[in-house]
């Protein structure tokens, strides 16, 4: 069932831009990125390791605020279209359960995900050779970090999947997410140690945009056990909102 529900979410989808968004939003992060290494160039000339200084650059902006908006972007459209088609109501009317949709849906938006995350460390490579930086990159620890940040995206689709069968609009549900990003930054202003229990700041937190120590044991708990926070709510909001408007 859960195959057959991520095929139709495809088909769906498919002749939307969500790609384009999406791929355009990692171009604008990583340009972005690129822009603040090459401005604060001088600062890193002694830098031992300056792929580590790029990784950092190109991540950080992106993993806060550009992933989170655009992905919300998907999400409003994904849910936007079944609303003005009415294509809700008519699941509403089949014996399908509402978490197999929204498992569903969390799967296909996360997949499209995964894929733009290796799209972006592509371009980075690319970018770091490029430029002929000093220092040598751990492949396996890339893997590693985009394969995280990439889980830290998970619960943050989910809440955005439950916020976007809410809201009547897909600028609401634009204005809400970004709140959510902005609140990210004042999080991070009050206390860092508050932010690694934010579910919008697992993607920075995942992806190692500002701190590249590897995760402790302690910390892969935390890490976990904030997403599946996240995944929970949006699911509770999703099946709530669901179920009430049949």
């Amino acid at each position: 069932m859960i195959t057959k529900l991520i095929t139709v979410e495809h088909l769906k989808m498919r002749r939307t831009y969500i790609w384009f968004m999406l791929l355009i939003g990692t171009i604008i992060g990583c340009g972005l990125g690129l822009f603040l290494y090459l401005a604060n160039l001088n600062a890193f000339v002694n830098t031992n390791n300056q792929f580590l200084a790029l990784w950092g650059e190109f991540n950080i902006f992106s993993s806060q605020i550009f992933i989170p908006l655009f992905l919300a972007i998907i999400v409003g459209i994904n849910i936007q279209t079944e609303k003005s088609n009415r294509m809700l109501n008519s699941l509403r009317t089949m014996s399908i359960k509402p978490s197999f949709i929204f498992v569903s849906k969390l799967i296909y938006i996360a997949v499209l995900q995964l894929t733009i995350q290796v799209i972006s460390a592509s371009i980075y490579l690319i970018v770091g050779y490029g430029l002929g930086l000093k220092g040598n990159v751990d492949i396996l620890t890339l893997i590693q970090w985009e394969f995280l940040g990439w889980l830290g995206s998970i619960g943050i689709i989910a809440i955005q999947l439950g916020i976007a069968l809410i809201v009547k609009s897909l600028t609401v549900n634009l204005l809400i997410n970004f709140g959510f990003v902005i609140g990210g930054f004042i999080v991070a202003l009050v206390s860092s140690s508050i932010t690694d229990y934010y579910p919008f700041s697992q993607i920075m937190i995942g992806i190692h945009a500002h701190d590249i120590s590897h995760f402790t044991f302690a910390t892969d708990i935390r890490f976990g056990f904030i997403i599946g926070i996240g995944i929970l709510i949006g699911w509770y909001i999703f099946i709530r909102t669901f179920n009430k408007n049949k």
